[in-house]
């Protein structure tokens, strides 16, 4: 037993003292860190490190050709990169031995400054347009953006800069693609930072810290999330509207406030086409990335009759929206009554206007100031009465009025403008 001890206790000895000779050696505790590697750009498949690209290899992998690239922002303003040269996103994916067709729903693109933008794969490598004529509108700098010829458009890929494409000095590789339509608004999708310059980074991970951070591409291939279709606007879901109405279109989901910013944007139409990238756009301008602050283009019911509002709701990293379809009635409403006379009898005031063709009825409305708030006081559902009297008044109290006419059409009313204010005195 003491013989077993006295074994061990040398041999514990004998270990102490290997290790301590180790430690001394140049490069011995380097073994039981992580190695580092030179890296300007790394790709994952999902949460796996696939390969790191240095800056050399990446300039060895440079397309020879120089493309242009139309863009706009959500201001909206022009953003076009003239004659760029760079490395194509699916020769990176080919390189990494990922199959840009097969191997993934989506794609994400992270600068080394955290920000980035997620695609779906087919949205980003489907055939995209450089299309020279939008820089004719970069005067319109706010406004709507609007559709331009698609004559002289030019196939373009995409691919990552190795230069500033927009003359800095400090944002090189920048992800670059090509516009769907004239008016998709593709700047946001810029992704800068992807490649500037090599950093040492885990070996393993492919993950550099503080100032040795580098983009990312992720490839993933779980499923996608789908847009939340538009299922009613400001005048419900369909039914009876006043001519000259704009919708305000309700992007919330059940009840909670639906995503408001530039990664996503709503498509209508009311002549009964499918809406697209093509057709007109609601959120053209968010600019400030606020609800309160956007500019809307509103669909107007222009014009009597009915017509199909349809809408699309089309942004990256998701699937389209289903498209909704709300049926609206145009009614035009009738002209406003005009006051033939007021007058007073104790603490009555009798009212008398001229009737309105077409008019199904009159709303009366009282305030006790000339601005108001005016409230309703009587709504009158005969076409042929034209007269009013309002009792049970106060002495020594002004009162103004004011009347619209209404049509009813399927249980909705259509008012008219209002009449002239009339006043009267009780005393």
């Amino acid at each position: 037993m003491m013989k077993r001890l006295g074994i061990h206790i040398l041999a514990t000895a004998l270990f102490a003292l290997a290790l301590a000779l180790a430690v001394g050696q140049p490069g011995a505790a380097d073994t039981c860190m992580a190695q580092t590697k030179p890296a300007a750009l790394a790709v994952y498949q999902n949460t796996a490190l696939v390969k790191t690209f240095t800056m050399a290899e990446l300039e060895q992998m440079e397309d020879p050709k120089e493309y242009t690239y139309s863009a706009f922002n959500s201001f909206p303003s022009v953003k076009t990169a003239k004659r760029v040269s760079g490395v194509r996103v699916d020769a990176i994916l080919a390189k990494a031995g990922i199959d840009a067709a097969s191997d993934g729903r989506t794609i994400q693109f992270i600068g080394s400054d955290g920000a980035g933008e997620t695609f779906l794969m087919k949205q980003l490598m489907a055939t995209r347009y450089y299309f020279p004529n939008i820089s004719r509108e970069s005067g319109r700098n706010g406004a709507a953006p609007l559709a331009v010829s698609w004559n002289g458009q030019l196939t373009v890929p995409a691919m990552i800069s190795l230069d500033e494409p927009y003359g800095g000095s400090d944002q090189e590789g920048r992800l670059l693609f090509g516009q769907l339509s004239p008016t998709e608004q593709n700047y946001s999708g810029f992704v800068k930072y992807l490649a500037r310059g090599d950093k040492e980074v885990d070996d393993q991970t492919g993950v550099g810290t503080g100032s040795n951070k580098i983009g990312r591409i992720i490839v993933s291939t779980g499923s996608a999330k789908k847009w939340n279709a538009i299922r009613r606007t400001s005048a419900g879901a369909g039914g009876v509207v006043k001519t000259g109405t704009a919708l305000t279109l309700d992007r919330t989901v059940n009840g909670n406030p639906a995503v408001v910013s530039d990664r996503y944007c709503v498509y209508f139409t009311t002549d009964g086409s499918a809406p697209g990238l093509s057709s007109s756009l609601y959120n053209y301008n968010n600019f400030n990335f606020g609800q309160a602050n956007e500019k809307l283009n509103r669909p107007v019911i222009s014009a009597a009759g009915t017509f199909t509002l349809k809408t699309k709701v089309i942004g990256y990293g998701r699937e389209d929206s289903a498209v909704s379809a709300m049926s609206f009635t145009g009614v035009q409403p009738p002209a406003a009554p005009k006051f033939k006379k007021i007058s007073r009898s104790g603490k009555k005031a009798t009212l008398k206007w001229k009737k309105v063709s077409g008019a199904n009825g009159y709303k009366i409305y009282r305030a006790t100031k000339k601005n108001g708030p005016y409230t309703l006081v009587k709504t009158i559902n005969k076409a042929k009465t034209v007269s009013w009297k309002n009792k049970k008044l106060k002495k020594k109290k002004t009162y103004y009025y004011k009347i619209t006419s209404f049509k009813r059409v399927n249980g909705t009313d259509i008012d008219s403008a209002f009449s002239a204010v009339k006043k009267i005195r009780i005393k």
